[in-house]
């Protein structure tokens, strides 16, 4: 069989020689879009002209601070991967996802256009140094699904949903996000909205395409399915997807049969409704695992992927390495972006939706060096033999790979924004040109150490109000106990009306302690406040609340077997004369200044009053440097001992 297949492949080799005149293309020249693709604020440049290279022109090329400034680097290919989006545009701002160097955390970040510097804005998308993000920004919300790609539950999908306040020019998390959408970690997911407004994110895990969507609102989702369609079953690669008009479309790679396959979902839908499987591309060594789709609202759908032809001994030059995809009225086209002696890798496009064009920007070669762009008509599409013009190459950055940029159309109002990273330097480069609006800035100077940093304002890390969940929903993962500390359940109660609360509840086996991480801080001040209730106490201590670092208690709030409060510090265990009652809900805070290395600890009840405080306590593990989770605990002994929290608030003060 292996011998068959080289002998075709041979053939395969001497037949596309004589038919290689059919992909290469006449070179490109200045051209007028027939059709404009407006955006909402901006009217169309009717018969606008452009050189041969736009919209390459009034652009800067900018290399940015670090993504990871520590000696064992945790954070790699910070803009990986092909299909997804780390950048989007928003009350006249490029803002991103990217990496904060110290911390490591995935947080949001501001372009300046004037200074094409990046302004750290504090709030944490992704904690998780492995994680990585793909955006979507729509109706004025920012929805984001984060992720790593090891089968541990560790690295499993997270969505977050954040808001945006124009007078203070901050994103906010939304209550009771993330909300987790996997098991464990995955082939880079996406995130989609569809216009009735449910949320759908796919990915491929362990070797299947797998879908999702959020239910009757978006903290409630399906578990993961396959859609049911042919086809399905892949190895590691990726896939595509795109919302437009009540489609959501689906496009994925599947090297195992050697096609890319699309298929689709209209709003309203039962989940087992799915369009018949199109074959996009197929044939001999058609498809690898790079793909990335874009829609206009008209329904147009572009996409650009990468075939494994290069991979074979009889490859020719000229053979197609990179294609742009394009359907139009229902029916599939594609064309030759880059030949195999581009070595071109890691495509996406950006549609400029203003002047009518397509812009594919590309690595090569193929480990990494410089992003280069071609560009083309929506109405003629076509590329120029070659690489393509250099959008992003600077001197001592040898391995510029991984460009990324956004979903949405772009145009003159929004300019054009590209990030990508170079990993032996452990630096972001970017691209920004204006395409015909305000012309980017300079950065000044050598190259930062990484953004400026975030604004002296509190910072929120954690914001659990449970209101969104119901009583028979599963608790999120995301309060996680360890094997030996995980002896009895989790579950949403109602606490009233509409307000829902978790509580701790024993099986008499041990203790039940879930702890909830929160990115690692280590400087500062970290408050962490909850309301908390004894339900059941037992001969061990009920823990209230505590703040841990490093894997060790930090300082917290407790109740002995007599429900008297104890607060825990460095100096051991103080009991208080305060008795808590029994069903009675009270607001526990706590208060680590990490450069001090000290706690404070107040109790109150439900009418403000405070009944316990302790000012500058020592930490339990003074050897720790930061804080890094919140934790509860219902004590060991018999079944049916337990607490119940709710309202759990964690803020970062600079």
């Amino acid at each position: 069989m292996r011998g068959g297949r080289w002998l075709a492949a041979i053939g395969v080799g001497l037949v596309g020689v004589t038919l290689i005149a059919m992909f290469i293309l006449t070179p490109d020249g200045p051209r007028r879009p027939q059709t404009s693709f407006a955006l909402p604020t901006v009217s169309p440049i009717a018969g606008a002209s452009r050189g041969p290279l736009a919209p390459l022109e009034e652009s800067v090329t900018v290399v940015d601070g670090l993504y990871d400034d520590g000696l064992d680097r945790a954070v790699r290919a910070p803009t990986r991967h092909k299909n997804q989006s780390k950048l989007f545009f928003a009350h006249g701002s490029w803002w991103g996802v990217l990496h904060e160097p110290t911390s490591r955390e995935a947080r949001i970040h501001r372009l300046d256009w004037t200074t094409q510097r990046w302004h750290d804005t504090g709030v944490i998308v992704d904690e998780r140094p492995y994680a990585r993000a793909d955006v979507l920004f729509a109706d004025d919300t920012l929805y984001v699904a984060s992720g790593g790609s090891s089968e541990s539950p560790a690295h499993a999908v997270r969505v977050l949903v954040f808001t945006f306040d124009p007078a203070t020019s901050r994103w906010s998390p939304a209550p009771d996000f993330p909300v987790v959408v996997s098991e464990a970690g995955v082939e880079s997911p996406l995130i989609e909205r569809s216009p009735s407004g449910v949320l759908w994110v796919s990915y491929i895990a362990a070797g299947r395409l797998q879908v999702a969507h959020s239910l009757d609102d978006t903290h409630r989702w399906t578990p993961p399915f396959l859609p049911n369609v042919a086809n399905t079953s892949v190895q590691t690669d990726q896939v595509g997807m795109t919302a437009v008009g009540d489609e959501l479309l689906l496009l994925w790679s599947n090297q195992r049969d050697e096609s890319i396959y699309a298929t689709s979902h209209f709003d309203g839908d039962s989940d087992d409704a799915w369009s018949e499987v199109i074959t996009v591309v197929g044939g001999f060594l058609a498809a690898d695992n790079h793909l990335n789709v874009r829609a206009l609202p008209d329904g147009r759908v572009f996409a650009v992927t990468k075939t494994s032809l290069d991979t074979l001994p009889t490859r020719q030059p000229g053979w197609d390495q990179v294609l742009l995809l394009d359907r139009a009225d229902g029916q599939w086209s594609r064309q030759q972006f880059g030949q195999i002696r581009d070595k071109h890798t890691r495509p996406i496009v950006v549609l400029d939706a203003e002047h009518g064009e397509a812009l594919v920007f590309a690595t090569a070669p193929t480990s990494g060096g410089a992003i280069y762009l071609k560009h083309t008509g929506f109405d003629d599409i076509r590329f120029p033999v070659g690489q393509g013009e250099v959008a992003i190459q600077v001197d001592g950055l040898t391995e510029i790979n991984d460009a990324t940029s956004t979903k949405q159309p772009v145009g003159s109002s929004t300019g054009l924004l590209v990030l990508a990273s170079d990993d032996p330097t452990g630096r972001y480069v970017h691209l920004a040109a204006s395409l015909g609006g305000v012309p980017p800035g300079r950065s000044p100077g050598s190259p930062p150490d990484g953004p400026e940093p975030a604004p002296a304002q509190p910072t929120d890390l954690l914001v659990e109000t449970y209101d969104a969940f119901k009583v028979d929903d599963p608790v999120q993962p995301l309060w996680d106990a360890p094997a030996s500390r995980a002896n009895g359940t989790i579950a949403y109660v109602r606490r009233a009306d509409q307000d829902i609360a978790i509580r701790l509840r024993t099986d008499g086996k041990g203790e039940l302690r879930p702890c909830r991480k929160i990115g690692a801080t280590g400087t500062g001040t970290v408050t962490i406040a909850a309301d908390v209730r004894l339900d059941g106490q037992g001969p061990a201590d009920t823990t209230l609340l505590f703040a841990r670092g490093e894997g060790a208690e930090l300082g917290g709030i407790r109740a002995d077997q007599e429900r008297r409060v104890r607060v825990s510090s460095g100096d051991g265990r103080e009991t208080t004369n305060v008795r808590l009652q029994r069903g009675a809900f009270y607001r526990a805070e706590l208060s680590l200044d990490i450069d001090a290395r000290t706690i404070d600890i107040q109790l109150a009840d439900a009418d403000g009053r405070v009944l316990v405080e302790r000012i500058g306590l020592p930490w339990r593990a003074p050897g720790s440097m930061v804080v890094d989770a919140v934790c509860v605990a219902a004590p060991g002994g018999r079944a049916g001992l337990g607490m119940t929290f709710d309202d759990v608030r964690v803020r970062r003060l600079p």
